[in-house]
């Protein structure tokens, strides 16, 4: 995935995020919670998620002890 400020012939979507104080994103699904938890990388997965379906949507995600970010997702058309 590469990130760029403007849009391209194949980019998937536009992200804006911000700073939140909101609760983080949990997954419903046990095992890719823990995982989810256990390493930092893998607090992206709800964003992930929202990428590989191709849906708009936030996703709320760790990021500081005190602070998540709230990333919001909208598919390019």
């Amino acid at each position: 995935m590469v990130l760029t400020p403007q849009r391209r012939a194949r980019s998937l979507a536009r992200v804006d995020a911000a700073l939140s104080d909101l609760a983080c994103d949990r997954i419903a699904d046990a095992d890719l919670e823990e995982l989810r938890c256990a390493f930092p990388a893998a607090r992206s997965l709800p964003l992930l998620r929202l990428l590989a379906a191709r849906t708009g949507g936030t996703a709320i995600l760790d990021y500081l002890d005190v602070s998540r970010v709230d990333v919001r997702i909208e598919p390019c058309a």
